[in-house]
This record gives structure tokens, sequence and C-alpha cells, in this order.
């Protein structure tokens, strides 16, 4: 596949066979905006709305990876789309350059059909790993010494940092998902930690 190029407000988007990269216009960069790698195996969704002749529309490629993705669940998202990497902003007049660059993106991501489905044991070992963590976290230091358990947790967060960055990143997602069928409200805090903690997510990834 060769690359495409949509142009939108705020910058351009140019779609290959495995990533989307947003590159920023001078004006954006300016005012902060910042450019963009998005690779197709951490995207979880494509959001967007369409422009009117009043309002700009925009597309948000969503990512689990993406700090702000939680905010962005909501219909319409909470947080200011131009704002975010990971979003382009389009006009009225680019309305046609919107719709070609959802499909060029749809053509490359694979439907949820086709998509990896995570294996019953991974999810079993992400489930102890992260309830183990969460435990230790919420643990008074008279019940566990952090003397001799901080190592044994910098040991495993060592060995998970030798996993490509698409599967920590998997991980971080399912232990997420972990954390969101826990119903006590601090313990599903203290899992939601655990991907940091275990450093799953680094400023390096990308």
């Amino acid at each position: 596949m060769t690359p495409r190029t949509f142009k939108g407000f705020n910058g351009k988007a140019v779609v290959y066979p495995d990533r989307v990269e947003i590159e920023r216009a001078l004006s954006a960069r300016i005012g902060g905006a910042k450019s963009s790698v998005i690779p197709i195996p951490q995207l979880v969704k494509v959001i967007s709305k369409p422009p009117t002749r009043w309002l700009n529309g925009w597309v948000y490629l969503a990512t689990d990876p993406d700090p702000a993705h939680l905010d962005y669940w909501a219909d319409p998202p909470k947080t200011k789309i131009g704002g975010n990497p990971q979003a382009i902003v389009y006009t009225w007049f680019q309305r046609n350059a919107q719709a070609e660059f959802i499909a060029a993106v749809t053509e490359v991501f694979p439907e949820p059909s086709r998509r990896p489905t995570a294996d019953p044991l991974l999810i079993t070992l992400a489930d102890a790993l992260a309830n183990l963590m969460a435990s230790i976290d919420m643990s008074d230091d008279d019940d566990v010494d952090p003397d001799i358990c901080v190592p044994w947790l910098e040991d495993v967060a060592s060995t998970l940092n030798q996993l490509s960055a698409d599967d920590r990143h998997r991980l971080a997602q399912i232990i997420r998902e972990v954390a969101s069928r826990e119903s006590d409200a601090a313990r599903q805090a203290a899992l939601l930690e655990t991907p940091d903690h275990l450093g799953l997510e680094g400023s390096d990834d990308g």
C-alpha cells in the first residue's frame, strides 16, 4: 500500500500499512500541538465527528497507550480534541478529505472479529500479577516490609521490560480490563496504577 496523505486544519495525516503519522502544521506547533505516530496494532477505535458549516469536525485515533484515552470513551469526548496528538481537525471545506482519511484508516485497521484475542492463560496470569501488586500496594509497612518486597517488584518490572512495546501495551490493557471488573473502588484504583508501577508504558516507547 502506497502511503496516503490527508490534509486537515491543524496538520496532515499520512496512512501507512502499519502506522498513521500525524504531522502538525507550523501554526499548530506554535500553539503547542504535537505530532505523533500511531502504530496500527495499538489502534483500538476510530472516533470521529463530521464538520458542519459552523463547527469543525475531527478524527481521533484511540489507542490504549494514549494517557487521555479514558476521557475519550465518552460521547462526545470530554477532553479537548484539538490538543490531543492523536487527533486531527477538519473544516467543512475539508470534509471529503476527512471521509477519505477515515476510509484509509479503516482499510488497514483490522475488524474486531479479525483482531487477535488475549489468551485465557495470559488473562489469568495478568489478573494474578495485578492483584498481587494491588495487595502489596494496599498493605501497611508493618504487614509487608518494603525493603523486602520492593526488590522483588523491581525484578518483575525488569523482566517485563524485556517485552516488546506492543506486548507491554497489550499487558497494560488487560490489567485495565481486570481493574474495570473490580467493584471495590480503592482496589480498582490500585489495579489501575499497576501498569505504571511495572513500567509497562514508559515515555521511551515511541
